[in-house]
């Protein structure tokens, strides 16, 4: 993974003789990235609206299937002589 540190590294040096911090220098990195990818992004995240109301509806299946299981945990559980804690 050379090939991919080795340069944010360097990039990241870069950055930092101009601002000084370290944790400034990484936001500023993310910023840009983030800018930088922010067209692949829509264009991954772009739903047709045939399938809106299927991606829709999956969103609630999986809200449902996470409460059930939330409730599930915390149902108390009885020792073996039946009785509860």
């Amino acid at each position: 993974m050379r090939w991919l540190g080795v340069p944010i590294l360097l990039l990241m040096n870069w950055v930092y003789k101009y601002v000084g911090n370290y944790g400034l220098a990484i936001i500023l990195l993310t910023v840009v990235n983030a800018r930088a990818l922010l067209p692949a992004d829509r264009e991954e995240h772009a739903v047709d609206e045939g399938d809106a109301g299927a991606a829709t509806s999956s969103k609630r299946a999986s809200a449902t299937s996470t409460r059930a299981t939330r409730s599930g945990c915390r149902r108390r559980r009885s020792s073996s002589t039946g009785n509860t804690r």
